[in-house]
């Protein structure tokens, strides 16, 4: 393997990416990631669509974030030297790995952190986990650059623990994602020529005569909305003089106008929750992770004029205040 010393996730790296295909791009160009397609690889390598950026993402950060700690454990366990690096194949330079770590031995180390839901499901199911079955694919490629005959598979599980899985070198996996990859260079990214779209899962964006009917359709949606956005910041005061007449009431319901009031539970703070990865919280510990409650309001139009199962004849102040209302708004259709 031909060692590239360059520092991940800086712009250089990403440079050097962009020049031949890596271990995530080669589990997506063989089809078996669950998060890209070779059409988003092509599109991104070619320049055609920028790079999803995961950097609001938390479960990403606490990856980030728990990398070293989670090296330092299987350093410790192995008692070896485990450094990050990246590599060129040396049989061919376009097939590409960014390693979490190397051992000294040449052995790729791959190290994930993902959710508590993840982690059950590898904890309870271990090699028959949808999670090892994934990323053993990305380990395989990796031993294919660095030319190992085995690699490790490495799962965060916080609070100064990880769960490991000695992943052995499959020819077979690695012969399929050569051949696919070779072909996807050849023909998608030298010839710049665009691999099909998977419909449920790529963008469609239309092509030929469809791009005007679908630029004019959306020219129509567009204005619609645009105006139903106007109207709706003309609805605002109404519905402020509606809250105002309400006081304490949480419901209410007249000429037509029903409105709800009531206070929605915080959603929870995950990124708080990954912080106390490792834990076993509390539903006390859980709420104080949650953020602050909010009031929600909703406005509904009603079929009648008269409160819900009101009987107008046995309600003649109400009756005399809709003629009244009638007749001041003698133009108004219901």
């Amino acid at each position: 393997m031909i060692y590239v010393e360059l520092e991940q996730r800086s712009e250089p790296w990403h440079n050097w990416r962009t020049k031949g295909i890596t271990a995530t791009e080669a589990v997506a160009i063989s089809g078996h990631s669950e998060f890209m397609t070779p059409w988003r690889v092509w599109a991104e390598k070619t320049g055609r669509v920028l790079p999803v950026d995961l950097s609001g993402n938390p479960y990403v950060q606490y990856g980030i974030d728990h990398e070293d700690e989670a090296r330092d454990i299987f350093m410790t366990k192995h008692t070896d030297v485990v450094m990050p690096t990246c590599g060129e194949a040396d049989e061919n330079r376009i097939f590409r790995a960014s390693f979490d770590g190397l051992t000294s031995a040449g052995e790729p180390v791959e190290i994930k952190c993902p959710g508590d839901s993840t982690l059950e499901d590898v904890l309870a199911k271990g090699e028959n986990s949808e999670a090892y079955r994934h990323y053993r694919w990305q380990v395989q490629w990796q031993m294919l650059v660095a030319g190992a005959s085995q690699g490790w598979l490495v799962f965060f599980l916080g609070n100064g623990r990880i769960k490991e899985f000695l992943v052995k070198r499959d020819e077979a996996m690695i012969s399929e994602m050569r051949v696919k990859c070779l072909e996807f260079w050849k023909k998608n990214i030298l010839k710049d020529k665009a691999p099909e779209k998977i419909p449920e899962r790529d963008i469609y964006v239309p092509k030929g005569d469809d791009l005007i009917a679908w630029g004019r359709a959306a020219a129509d949606f567009r204005r619609i909305k645009e105006e139903i956005n106007r109207l709706t910041e003309l609805l605002e005061e109404p519905k402020q003089k509606l809250l105002a007449l309400m006081g304490n009431f949480k419901n209410a319901d007249f000429y037509g106008v029903s409105v709800c009031q009531y206070t929605q539970r915080g959603s929870i703070d995950y990124k708080k929750v990954l912080s106390k990865r490792g834990l076993l919280l509390t539903e006390d510990e859980i709420d104080n992770c949650r953020r602050d409650s909010n009031l929600v309001q909703k406005f509904n139009l009603s079929k009648s004029e008269f409160p819900t199962d009101f009987v107008p004849e046995a309600n003649e102040e109400i009756c005399e205040a809709i003629r009244t209302i009638q007749n001041d708004r003698n133009n108004l259709c219901w």
